[in-house]
């Protein structure tokens, strides 16, 4: 499933992913009668209850997403863009795995206890200086953190 808006999935917001199922959010747009990849930022809240499931969060521009990850699976950051992880309410059993671009997360809480792999991408702290983990684990597959 593809979230292109904030406000395009109905009820609550909530999407669940269950094994095999993905939810997308980038920020491809359609603009001038075709799908384009912006830079502009967007913004999401939507819930996520990962049940087996992955989170995508791909594209050239900066998401700031508000929103809890939840459950056991996997989030993916990918794309050149920015995922700046603004709540501190998720708890996620799995791991966020950060192939391209940079993840900066608004505090440890905000990753949720998942396990951190850098897999091409970056882990950083999104006021600059260093990043303090202390309990977070991180895998350096390729990557860094700053």
């Amino acid at each position: 499933m593809r979230v292109v808006r904030d406000d395009s999935v109905g009820g609550d917001g909530s999407v669940t992913a269950n094994t095999g199922t993905a939810v997308w959010f980038d920020t491809m747009r359609f603009a001038e009668n075709r799908l384009t990849n912006s830079a502009a930022p967007q913004t999401f809240a939507n819930d996520v209850a990962l049940n087996g499931g992955t989170a995508r969060f791909t594209g050239a521009g900066t998401i700031t997403y508000t929103g809890a990850l939840t459950g056991t699976g996997t989030a993916v950051k990918d794309g050149a863009g920015d995922l700046v992880l603004a709540d501190s309410g998720s708890s996620l059993s799995g791991e966020i795995r950060i192939d391209s671009g940079r993840v900066m997360p608004a505090n440890e809480a905000a990753l949720g206890g998942a396990t951190v792999h850098l897999n091409g991408g970056r882990l950083v702290n999104p006021v600059g200086g260093d990043l303090l983990l202390a309990a977070t684990p991180v895998i350096a597959q390729g990557g860094d953190s700053r």
